[in-house]
């Protein structure tokens, strides 16, 4: 680092005061600034987001079953739709749909925050 960046970092954290090594000190601290409320805070916005991922994952799973079961199946094919081979077109054709839906549904819920941390800051 440039000795002007090391100066200027040195400025600002001596402008910061911190709590010592007494616990009550700290404790103060730390409900003063609030950091316990915040870290909760977090904690229950990421089990929300974990859930909705699971779910999202779990219709997919689903959907990708139903289209590897039914349409690997002669005899469901055969017996389900018979003679109307259109049916099974829009049938198949929903559920590529909702398989489709659904896995954009799991991509726009997946955190990609750390997708940044990947590309070079430097450059």
């Amino acid at each position: 680092m440039d000795k002007s960046i090391d100066e200027r970092l040195d400025q600002i954290l001596a402008l910061i005061e911190l709590p010592g090594e007494d616990e009550r000190r700290i404790q103060a601290y730390l409900e003063e600034c609030g950091f316990i409320e915040r870290v909760m805070a977090r904690v229950r916005a990421l089990q929300a987001q974990t859930r909705k991922i699971l779910i999202w994952g779990g219709f997919c799973l689903v959907n990708l079953l139903a289209l590897l079961l039914f349409g690997a199946s002669d005899p469901f094919l055969s017996g389900f739709f018979a003679l109307q081979g259109e049916l099974a077109q829009v049938f198949f054709l929903f559920l590529g749909l909702t398989f489709l839906g659904g896995l954009a549904g799991l991509v726009l819920t997946l955190d990609t925050s750390w997708l940044s941390q990947l590309r070079r800051r430097d450059v």
